[in-house]
């Protein structure tokens, strides 16, 4: 016989005789307790409890001594024509404060001469166009002196250089691994990645340089790294330069979310609210939301400017009306927490295969397909109790050499020993691997059979730089931000997008994973900030709606060795300017159409938009209209305007 997976779903984890035997069809006894919170089996029924919080969730379930119901919480997850689970997952990755464009892509035209990524060097100006900011051509390498920093986003600061006076060293391996050069590989090389990141996204490891990281522990990365997986299974689509959305500033969650304004109920605020809200993607267990950067106190997290109430340091998914609170994001220790305390306490019931046995009429292949997936549920649980260890701890071995900066070849001088950082004395700390643990819960997450968790955030925290160095990961001007180094972030970015990607490609249990990476906003070349910042977005390559890699860029000017952008993707209006200034400043750029002339950035009825410029909120928009093809809904983002339109084989 053939079991549905929500079936599956309920027999495993709704608990007992009783939802096993109404996972077959039979009818369970009634309860008899009156409580509005629970299912006739006794189980908690998520619907009820007035949270789309996966955390609060769990808890709940622990607290008030329940079994986890899922099968009347599975909304809208059957396509329109009765067919399977449409089982889509999403992953969205916020990089908060800001995101560098430059730790991506190397854009200018190629040396014909050369065979090793080389551009043709840069011959436009080397001041922006608002005089102030004198951002254009800031070179990879240390700064002088007079250049390190004088005050908050200053304008002179790190003219002369990225990282710090004196980190020749650093300069030097990281030219070596191609930072400064387009990829020699021909797949990263079309999507304009630059040598260092695509070869750890290839690779799905950090460099050799730094030796031996947590990652090499079977118990806490079964297997290892991998390669990337092809083109063939896994889409990658790269947006080099979208704009932050138009009266907001950096800092900001709202930043974050598919629109600026106000949306009525069920509709905007935070992706995963929206796709939650719309049953674009159903999770039954609620919108799993991380948090990086938290004190005990649960104080910390990103540097933002926001004031809203929890946590309004940690992540947060917030609501339509871009105020409410509908997940707040928590440590993966704490969900792991969670989850072992509903097994060892008997809230899921991992012994419904012996009990089925005891029921008249169930087949030897129903009872096959319940041992096997006991025993995924089983792995998948028992490989999460090792995550808190890598979330927690120094992410490479060598933490004392990490810990000093002082000299070679210490891993500070990496960038990989500056940690966790909110003032001069945390850089002392060595780096840990708060997002990689996130990226390794949901690939055991999605192991879970029946695909209780679908809709996930995760944190990748970075530091306010306000125009200090790149490698450093304080001082940071929000005290308690406990914040990644840009060039450690994007270094863990690389390593837990290939993380993904492996997911992606896996589709266990059906799952058909979309990965988005969006920020607040950008960061320039002498790290100050900007409204300006790249994106992300990997999804299948095969089945429908399948993916193929892109980049969306005005491919003449990344080309043009006079063109600013060539040399400062990040380049975007000053802090004040007006809205209407950003279609005529150097990062707004205006994606060309795809080789055959389709446009890539169209209005809401999909027909090209030849005069509006891409914003993040345009990026996520896009995301969502190709879900809605891919789950079978339509028509949720109708008043959301313009959007990039993703491409498709």
């Amino acid at each position: 016989m053939s079991l549905s997976r929500r079936q599956v779903l309920g027999g495993l984890l709704a608990g007992g005789a009783a939802a096993g035997a109404s996972a077959i069809g039979l009818a369970p006894a009634p309860d008899r307790r009156g409580s509005a919170a629970f299912a006739p089996s006794g189980a908690v029924d998520a619907s009820l409890l007035n949270t789309r919080d996966a955390h609060r969730l769990l808890v709940a379930t622990r607290r008030l001594g329940r079994r986890i119901q899922l099968g009347s919480t599975a909304r809208a997850d059957v396509l329109p024509d009765g067919g399977a689970d449409a089982n889509v997952v999403v992953v969205q990755v916020k990089v908060m404060a800001m995101f560098m464009a430059r730790f991506l892509f190397k854009f200018g035209a190629l040396d014909p001469s050369a065979s090793d990524g080389s551009v043709l060097p840069y011959t436009g100006t080397q001041t922006a166009v608002a005089t102030s900011t004198k951002r254009y051509g800031v070179p990879w390498g240390p700064r002088d002196a007079g250049s390190n920093f004088s005050g908050v986003n200053d304008p002179n600061a790190g003219v002369a250089g990225t990282f710090s006076a004196g980190t020749g060293q650093l300069t030097s391996m990281l030219l070596g691994h191609g930072i400064d050069k387009v990829s020699t590989d021909p797949r990263w090389a079309a999507l304009r990645f630059n040598g260092w990141f695509s070869s750890i996204l290839a690779s799905g490891a950090p460099e050799s340089d730094l030796g031996a990281s947590q990652l090499g522990d079977a118990t806490i990365y079964p297997g290892g790294a991998r390669p990337f997986p092809p083109a063939s299974a896994v889409a990658v689509q790269a947006f080099a330069s979208s704009s932050m959305m138009s009266s907001s500033r950096g800092h900001a969650f709202v930043c974050t979310c598919t629109s600026e304004q106000a949306q009525p109920t069920g509709l905007g605020g935070d992706l995963a609210h929206h796709l939650d809200a719309q049953s674009i993607v159903s999770s039954p267990l609620g919108i799993v939301t991380f948090a990086s950067g938290l004190a005990p106190d649960g104080s910390g997290g990103f540097s933002i400017n926001d004031g809203q109430q929890p946590g309004a340091r940690g992540t947060l998914v917030l609501g339509s009306d871009l105020s409410s609170v509908i997940a707040q994001g928590q440590p993966v220790a704490s969900y792991v927490d969670q989850i072992h305390g509903l097994v060892q306490g008997g809230h899921v019931d991992l012994d419904l295969v012996q009990q089925l046995d005891g029921i008249r009429g169930i087949g030897t292949q129903l009872r096959s397909v319940l041992v096997d997936q006991r025993a995924q549920l089983v792995t998948a649980v028992g490989n999460m109790s090792q995550l808190p260890t890598l979330e927690g701890s120094a992410f490479f071995a060598d933490a004392s050499a990490a810990a000093t900066a002082a000299a070679p070849p210490s891993l500070g001088i990496y960038g990989a020993g500056q940690g966790q950082g909110s003032s001069s004395v945390d850089d002392a700390a060595p780096a840990k691997a708060e997002f990689l643990a996130q990226c390794r819960f949901v690939q055991e997450a999605v192991k879970i059979p029946g695909l209780p968790f679908r809709n996930f955030v995760l944190a990748l925290n970075v530091n306010d730089l306000n125009g200090h160095p790149c490698e450093l990961s304080s001082p940071n001007f929000e005290p308690g931000a406990r914040s990644l180094s840009p060039l450690e972030g994007m270094r863990q970015l690389a390593i837990g997008l290939n993380m993904l990607a492996q997911s992606i490609q896996a589709q266990t249990n059906g799952a058909k994973i979309f990965v988005v990476v969006s920020s607040d906003g950008g960061r320039t070349g002498n790290m100050v900030d900007s409204t300006q910042s790249p994106g992300l977005v990997l999804g299948p390559a095969s089945g429908p709606g399948a993916l193929t890699d892109f980049l969306y860029a005005d491919y003449a000017r990344m080309i043009d060795p006079s063109d600013p952008f060539t040399v400062e993707q990040g380049e975007g209006l000053d802090l004040g300017s007006t809205s209407s200034s950003r279609a005529t400043r150097s990062g707004c750029i205006l994606p060309s159409p795809n080789p055959d002339g389709t446009p890539t950035y169209v209005t809401a009825s999909g027909s090209a938009d030849p005069s509006g410029y891409p914003t993040n909120g345009g990026l996520q928009v896009g995301f969502i209209r190709h879900l809605e093809s891919v789950a079978g809904v339509s028509g949720t983002t109708t008043a959301f305007g313009s959007s990039y339109k993703l491409q498709t084989t």
